[in-house]
């Protein structure tokens, strides 16, 4: 078995969703008046149109599992630490040409 490779948290930098100038009561009365309107309202359609990075939760880190249970976490390849990307892995990804 491979070891995992990555670092711990607090050897990171890591982003916080008011980094991003949101927080959780803002997230779920977006979700709210999506919902009353009939339009999408998801947390991933939350991120895809405020350009936040879904991989990560926009955190810029991805949790890869434990070592000596310690959580061990590695930059994000989506967002490449920034939390913000145009378009998430999860969502269909563009194929190369």
């Amino acid at each position: 078995m491979s070891e995992l490779q990555g670092k711990r948290w607090n050897e990171l930098l890591h982003k916080r969703l008011d980094d991003h100038g949101f927080t959780i009561h803002h997230i779920k009365e977006w979700r709210e008046q999506q919902c009353e309107t009939g339009r999408p309202s998801g947390l991933a359609d939350f991120y895809e149109l405020h350009g936040l990075c879904f991989d990560c939760q926009s955190m810029g880190v991805k949790f890869l599992g434990e070592r000596d249970d310690v959580g061990i976490w590695d930059v994000c390849n989506t967002c490449q630490g920034t939390g913000k990307a145009v378009r998430s892995e999860w969502k269909n990804p563009i194929s190369p040409l």
